[in-house]
């Protein structure tokens, strides 16, 4: 499906980030897999139905989509999914396992203007390991 999303948002020159469900079954945190995939997007508001799923594109401000790096995006998307009381210890740790050295210092410079608690904890899941 991430795919398909990604071949309708190069079509229409969207940019395009997975939101709610989507972000986190991509990040590992949900083995569910979502029978809707919600993507941000700088483009209209779109659904399309492919099989028995359905794609949805919401359009959304610019910063919800503008991240140089997909991992960024997947990150916050899926921060704001869970919650600020749903991510503990063994989430942080989840998602610090899936970045790489390389992932974990180019995004909180590209989050920067991100909302607080979600900055906070993307710094806290990037930090250096000593």
């Amino acid at each position: 499906m991430d795919q398909v999303a990604h071949a309708l948002g190069r079509k229409f020159n969207w940019r395009i980030q997975p939101s709610g469900d989507a972000a986190l079954n991509m990040l590992g945190l949900s083995t569910q897999v979502p029978g809707r995939w919600v993507y941000l997007s700088d483009g209209p508001n779109r659904e399309y139905t492919i099989g028995k799923t359905l794609l949805v594109f919401t359009q959304t401000a610019l910063k919800e989509v503008g991240f140089k790096h997909p991992k960024s995006g997947l990150l916050v998307h899926a921060l704001k999914a869970l919650g600020q009381e749903r991510v503990d210890t063994a989430v942080m740790q989840a998602i610090r396992a899936r970045l790489s050295d390389k992932d974990r210092d180019r995004i909180p410079r590209d989050t920067r203007q991100i909302t607080g608690w979600v900055h906070h904890l993307i710094k806290q899941i990037c930090q250096k390991a000593d």
